[in-house]
C-alpha cells in the first residue's frame, strides 16, 4: 500500500467491519482519499461498495475507524450530513 501525505480534511477509514447477524460483509477495509482526489470502489456483486458507502454515511452499525479532517464521524446520518 502507498503512503499518502495526512492533509487536513482528509477521509481515513481504518479496520471497518460490518456484519449482519453472523454474515460479514466488510473485513478489515483500510483507506485514506485526500482532498480533491476522486477514489472509485469497483467490484462485483456483493463485494461490499455499497456496504462501504452506507458504514460511511453512518448508515450501517460497524466496528473500525471512519475519520474526516480528522474527526471520529458519528454513526448518524444527521451527524455526518453537517459535517459536509
Amino acid at each position: 500500500m502507498a503512503t499518502h501525505a495526512r492533509v487536513g480534511g482528509a477521509l481515513e477509514i481504518e479496520n471497518l467491519s460490518v456484519s449482519f447477524g453472523a454474515v460479514s460483509v466488510l473485513r478489515h477495509l483500510s483507506m485514506h482519499a485526500d482532498p480533491g482526489e476522486i477514489v472509485g470502489l469497483f467490484g462485483r456483486n456483493g463485494a461490499g461498495k455499497t456496504t462501504t458507502l452506507r458504514t460511511i454515511s453512518g448508515l450501517n452499525p460497524r466496528a473500525g475507524s471512519i475519520r474526516y479532517a480528522g474527526a471520529e464521524l458519528a454513526v448518524s446520518p444527521a451527524a455526518v450530513a453537517r459535517l459536509g
